[in-house]
């Protein structure tokens, strides 16, 4: 399997969302803060474990 294999693709575009913002806005900056985002550009996985959003890799 790889990164281009429609099956991957079908899946990753039913599985998942991407979300970006700036964290000169407030959402952002909310969202930085509780993510403990320290070194930008950042990027985290966040699952929904026991109803609850728990970050896997940073």
């Amino acid at each position: 399997c790889t990164l281009t294999d429609p099956e991957l693709i079908r899946f990753v575009n039913t599985h998942t969302l991407f979300w970006a913002c700036n964290t000169k806005s407030g959402e952002g900056y909310k969202v930085a803060e509780a993510l403990k985002a320290g070194i930008y550009p950042f990027l985290s996985l966040i699952v929904l474990k026991d109803n609850r959003m728990t970050i896997i890799g940073r």
